[in-house]
């Protein structure tokens, strides 16, 4: 899974089992930290595009 040179857990597992199924997931990096930043930026794009919902900011 990520690159920490450590065995995965679990809960690593599950965690990059369903972000694959709930992101836009790169497919030449599917299980990588910047896979999974890269979906998470394509899904917000996404939404904003298609469903026109506003940003969010704590300020």
């Amino acid at each position: 899974m990520v690159e920490s040179g450590l065995p995965p857990t679990d809960h690593e597992s599950q965690f990059y089992e369903e972000a694959q199924v709930a992101l836009p997931l790169p497919t030449e990096q599917p299980t990588s930290l910047d896979g999974l930043l890269t979906g998470l930026r394509r899904q917000r794009v996404r939404l904003r595009t298609d469903q026109q919902i506003a940003e969010w900011s704590a300020q």
